[in-house]
């Protein structure tokens, strides 16, 4: 039987605490006017004005885009998600299912932290084919 380990990382300061509106906004797709679409056509809305602010590798193409749509269409909805949830709470929960492709999203939006905090998971629990995705 295969064992899933789930681990949860936090930053310094956790979003949810600095303005817990903005998460529940987007759960309830309120005011969203950004959508990012991933792997197989699914969708996933959240606020651009937070996007922005907390992926300073996407800022330009967020805030000169006049277009509402990311295609993140290579990444599964899931690992979207994860990192979604990341952005608006400062909180990624990731287990050995979701691991690489958050890895890989990470990496693509220039995440170091997030990145290393991964690394760090796989590394620990001797995970198979980390070597392949740390080393891309």
């Amino acid at each position: 039987m295969f064992c899933t380990y789930r681990e949860t990382f936090f930053d310094e300061i956790l979003m949810k605490d600095a303005c817990t509106e903005f998460s529940q906004l987007q759960r309830e797709i309120v005011l969203v006017d950004l959508t990012l679409k991933t792997h197989n056509d699914l969708l996933v809305k959240v606020h651009r004005v937070v996007f922005a602010a907390r992926l300073p590798k996407l800022q330009d193409c967020i805030c000169s885009s006049t277009d509402s749509t990311l295609d993140w269409s290579r990444f599964s909805q899931s690992s979207v998600k994860a990192l979604t949830e990341y952005v608006y709470t400062g909180r990624l929960e990731v287990s050995t299912r979701t691991v690489q492709p958050i890895y890989l999203l990470a990496a693509s939006v220039e995440l170091e932290h997030v990145r290393r905090w991964c690394e760090q998971f796989m590394v620990q629990r001797g995970f198979d084919g980390a070597q392949d995705v740390l080393y891309e």
